[in-house]
C-alpha cells in the first residue's frame, strides 16, 4: 500500500472510531464501543504495517501532526 493510501485509510479509521464513540455514549449501546475499539485495533495494524519509511522501512508515526518531510531516521525526504 502507497503512503497516500495509507494515509487516506488510516484518517477514515480514525473518523468512524470518533463516530462510533460518540454514538456510544449518546446511546449508550455497548457494540457501537466495541466497533470502536475493534477500529482502533485495525488503525494501529495499519499504521504498523504501511506507515514506513520507503527508503529505510521503519515506522513514519505521526501521522496527526500533517507534516513529515523527511524521515526522522534516516533523513530521506518522504513524498506520499
Amino acid at each position: 500500500m502507497k503512503l497516500k493510501t495509507a494515509k487516506a485509510v488510516m484518517w477514515v479509521l480514525l473518523a468512524v472510531f470518533c463516530m462510533l464513540m460518540l454514538l456510544m455514549a449518546w446511546t449508550r449501546f455497548a457494540p457501537f464501543g466495541y466497533a470502536a475499539i475493534a477500529t482502533i485495533i485495525v488503525y494501529g495494524v495499519i499504521n504498523i504495517a504501511f506507515w514506513r519509511c520507503p527508503n529505510c522501512g521503519k515506522c513514519i508515526g505521526r501521522i496527526w501532526l500533517g507534516k513529515y518531510n523527511h524521515c526522522s531516521y534516516c533523513g530521506e525526504e518522504i513524498k506520499p
